[in-house]
């Protein structure tokens, strides 16, 4: 165990909600391992990441509830970068509190309060890349901003729903919209989630968990608005039995019946005319852009390609998608055929 990480709340009662966050030593980071891949980002999203990493300055977002890995994935993208550049560069991090030890990075802890006075001195110390665990106010993310703009990499994160949501947090912050939907500034925006893995060993087929899962049966049938018919067979569900036991069916790794975790994730490379667009007010145009143009892939719709090759539960979708409309099923089957197939294809055999 590298660490503990503790919050209390007061209670009515005089006493006290305390939340406890175990910090696993990590595991070695290698880049012949495909890290990005490993953890469930898929092929196009982990280019999008060595795209980033190549360039001089610029500004990376991560986004996500508290819990799903927005630390773990600043931390290994830092590190891979420290390999890629043969360890001749200077990383610099503030955070509150330092939660991961990162290869070759200087990390300074400080209250989140002095975040702004504490890039100011960083940026002085002639760093290459900053890393600053979260955008919590306007001052220290205008600052964030700015050490973007003169020559430096920035990684950071913030607390939002999707990737296109990243934008509007900041400006609702107090930033200046200009900065934020500078596309010079702004080179990568990513959301993700944590979902849990199936038990290859003890995971039932679809129809047999509608069987089984008696009281959620609603929300099994419920996956039928989501999934292209020809999928039905390749879905996998929780083992109901499984899952109210701590060590699941007893088979190495299995844990109420999953297997570990894998990221669910969408990345935003703005360009000019995706700003341009956000710009003018024109939100939905721009999703449309980033999807089509773009080649983008959304939260739901990786979410439900991990489920139609029976990786996740597909009632996680439940999760992820606000309504039917928000899957287009003839584009679904389209990009299933053209990529997913070939990234979790190999997963089924």
């Amino acid at each position: 165990m590298e660490s503990l990480r503790l919050h209390w709340n007061p209670l009515s009662d005089e006493g006290r909600q305390v939340v406890i966050r175990l910090n696993k030593e990590p595991k070695r980071i290698r880049i012949e391992d495909a890290p990005f891949l490993k953890a469930g980002f898929t092929p196009d999203q982990d280019d999008a990441f060595r795209r980033f990493r190549q360039k001089k300055d610029g500004m990376l977002i991560l986004s996500g509830p508290t819990g799903s890995g927005k630390t773990t994935t600043l931390t290994m993208n830092a590190t891979i970068l420290y390999y890629e550049r043969d360890t001749r560069i200077a990383i610099n991090t503030l955070e509150d509190p330092v939660e991961q030890p990162i290869i070759g990075a200087c990390q300074t802890s400080v209250p989140s309060s002095k975040y702004k006075d504490g890039l100011k001195a960083m940026v002085r110390s002639d760093p290459d890349v900053l890393v600053v665990s979260e955008m919590r106010d306007g001052p220290s993310s205008d600052q964030a901003i700015q050490a973007a703009r003169t020559g430096h990499l920035m990684m950071t994160t913030t607390h939002c729903s999707r990737a296109l949501t990243i934008p509007r947090r900041i400006i609702d912050m107090g930033v200046d919209r200009l900065n934020v939907l500078d596309g010079s500034i702004m080179k990568l925006w990513v959301s993700q989630r944590l979902v849990g893995v199936i038990c290859p060993h003890c995971g039932l087929s679809y129809e047999e968990g509608i069987r089984l899962n008696k009281r959620t049966k609603f929300e099994c049938e419920s996956v039928k608005n989501f999934v292209p018919e020809e999928y039905f067979p390749k879905l996998k569900m929780v083992n109901p039995d499984m899952a109210e036991r701590l060590y699941g069916c007893g088979k190495r790794g299995c844990r109420y019946g999953q297997s570990g975790a894998t990221i669910i994730a969408e990345v935003i490379e703005p360009d000019q005319e995706f700003m341009e667009l956000l710009r003018k007010g024109q939100d939905k145009d721009a999703e449309k852009y980033w999807l089509e143009k773009l080649n983008g892939t959304s939260l739901a719709e990786n979410c439900l390609f991990k489920a139609c090759f029976g990786l996740i539960d597909p009632r996680d979708l439940l999760g992820v998608v606000e309504s039917p409309n928000e899957i287009d099923l003839a584009r679904t089957s389209r990009l299933l055929s053209e990529k997913a197939e070939k990234w979790y294809g190999a997963s089924i055999q």
